[in-house]
C-alpha cells in the first residue's frame, strides 16, 4: 500500500495521490461522515455489502464504486479482496465532469493492472509531483471509460425539439437551452 505523507501537497496541488493498494482480506469499514479523499474502490474477489449515501447494494467481483469525499459509506464482507485508490481534487472538477456524488461501475479491463502499475510506481523513487501527474492520468482515462460523453449540441438541441414540438419554440429558448449564443 503506498500513502502520501507530504501534507503539504495537499493544499498545493490540483490533484494529489492519495493511497493506493489493495486489501485481500477487507475489515468492515465505516464512515458516518465520509473522508477528506474522493476513493474509488472494487471488489477483486468475494462480495461485499455497500452502503453510500443511504443506499445499500451488494457489489462483486469487477463490480466497484467512486466515492465524493465527504459522502457516507460504510462496506463489508467475508473474504472480500478489494482494491481502492484515494486522491484529492477540486470539487468543480468533478462537478464540471458531471460525476454524481457516488457512481457504482463496471471494472474496465485496465483497472487492476493499472492500479497495480501506480501503487507500485508510488512506493518506488518516485516525487509527490510525478505521483500526481500519474495519478490524474489514471482518474482522467477512469473517469472519460466509467462517463458517458457529454452529448453534442446537435443531439441537445434534437432532443429539446423532439421533447416540445408540440409548442411553438424560439431560436432564443433553443439557444439558451443549449447553453449557445443565437
Amino acid at each position: 500500500m503506498f500513502a502520501e505523507i507530504n501534507k503539504e501537497a495537499f493544499s498545493v496541488l490540483p490533484f494529489v495521490l492519495n493511497t493506493v493498494g489493495q486489501s485481500p482480506d477487507q475489515r468492515p469499514i465505516n464512515h458516518p461522515a465520509g473522508i477528506n479523499y474522493h476513493e474509488f474502490i472494487w471488489v477483486k474477489h468475494g462480495c461485499g455489502n455497500f452502503t453510500v449515501d443511504g443506499n445499500s447494494f451488494t457489489l462483486t467481483a469487477d463490480e466497484g464504486v467512486f466515492i465524493r469525499r465527504g459522502i457516507p459509506h460504510s462496506y463489508e464482507g467475508e473474504e472480500l479482496h478489494t482494491a481502492w485508490f484515494t486522491f484529492s481534487m477540486e470539487e468543480r472538477a468533478l462537478d464540471f465532469l458531471s460525476v454524481p456524488r457516488y457512481l457504482r461501475f463496471n471494472v474496465p479491463d485496465f483497472l487492476n493492472s493499472e492500479n497495480d502499475a501506480l501503487e507500485k510506481f508510488s512506493n518506488g523513487d518516485s516525487t509527490v509531483l510525478s505521483r500526481s501527474s500519474a495519478g490524474y492520468s489514471y482518474v482522467t482515462e477512469l473517469f472519460s471509460a466509467l462517463l458517458p460523453p457529454p452529448d453534442s449540441p446537435d443531439v441537445l438541441i434534437r432532443h429539446y425539439l423532439e421533447s416540445h414540438y408540440s409548442s411553438p419554440v424560439t431560436l432564443d429558448e433553443i439557444a439558451r437551452h443549449v447553453g449557445m449564443t443565437r
